[in-house]
């Protein structure tokens, strides 16, 4: 499936899966301090997705306020459990306790189908440092427990901020309206693939616009509605995670999420040849649906 040798420049899997070790052991051992961690998925909606592909510079602002969102989140509940000055009691002349939220937020811009699908795993202190002046040591303090009221809100406000993003970008002409289709100036083929790949349609020759052949288990199935994870919210396409929490002290699942984090789209183990020459993409896991692998030419 490789015809050529990467030579270490990581792009094959085998380079890119030892870059995924070398970056999560890096993290667990030099960066990440021995405190509980929780990671933070945000999914956007499809409409929005090819803005992020076309526009580095869009994907950095709204990454930035998914995170702002977040910290927000535990800087309101390190004040609610006392661990801050109350914002009335504040002065200007003294050294009011700051609160100092921390994470690392991966942009991954697949999805298990190998569809183009920009969003952010974001792995962030399940807790905030505090500091009562500019030479004292910093102090960490947990965070309360997550509620699905408190992602809820979340959520909320991460529409919110996005929002004022994308109309700083121009891309949003009126509220409550969805980004106009991107344009190319210099007649670029790009976006168009793009579109096709978000969608998980064939893109050119005889059979574009056509969904990518696949591969369905119908007794793997699970029909009917299906209710949400816990601390999960999901509305107007923005789909917020954050049940997983790995405690302190606990190196083994750190380093483990870390891998998962920034694993590369390719798994070479899921990848096969058919009889007739075809490339066959098997998931993870089936789909609620039943769909079990992708074909490709």
């Amino acid at each position: 499936l490789i015809p050529f040798s990467c030579k270490g420049r990581g792009f094959c899997p085998s380079c890119a899966g030892r870059r995924m070790a070398a970056i999560a052991a890096h993290l667990t051992d030099h960066v990440l301090p021995d405190q509980p961690l929780r990671q933070w998925v945000l999914s956007l909606p499809w409409s929005l997705r090819i803005h992020l592909a076309c526009s580095p510079s869009l994907t950095r602002d709204v990454g930035r306020a998914f995170l702002r969102a977040v910290f927000a989140s535990y800087k309101r509940r390190a004040r609610q459990a006392g661990h801050l000055d109350p914002r009335e009691t504040s002065s200007p002349l003294s050294h009011p306790t700051k609160a100092h939220p921390g994470a690392i937020n991966f942009t991954q811009r697949f999805g298990s189908s190998l569809a183009l699908n920009i969003h952010f795993h974001a792995l962030v202190l399940d807790g905030v440092y505090t500091t009562d002046g500019p030479d004292t040591f910093p102090v960490f303090h947990p965070a309360p427990p997550l509620t699905q009221d408190e992602v809820q809100r979340v959520r909320h406000s991460i529409h919110r901020r996005v929002n004022r993003v994308l109309k700083a970008h121009g891309l949003l002409p009126s509220p409550g309206s969805d980004p106009s289709a991107p344009t190319d100036e210099h007649d670029s083929l790009l976006p168009f693939l793009q579109a096709a790949s978000i969608q998980s349609r064939v893109a050119l020759g005889p059979d574009s616009g056509k969904p990518i052949p696949k591969l369905t288990d119908h007794a793997a199935a699970t029909p009917g509605p299906q209710s949400l994870p816990p601390l999960t919210s999901n509305e107007q396409g923005y789909s917020l995670h954050a049940a997983t929490r790995i405690p302190a002290n606990d190196r083994t699942l750190r380093e483990r999420l870390c891998r998962y984090i920034s694993r590369p789209p390719l798994a070479q183990g899921r990848l096969s040849l058919t009889d007739e020459g075809q490339v066959l993409w098997k998931l993870r896991s089936p789909w609620r649906n039943g769909t079990k692998a992708f074909r490709f030419d």
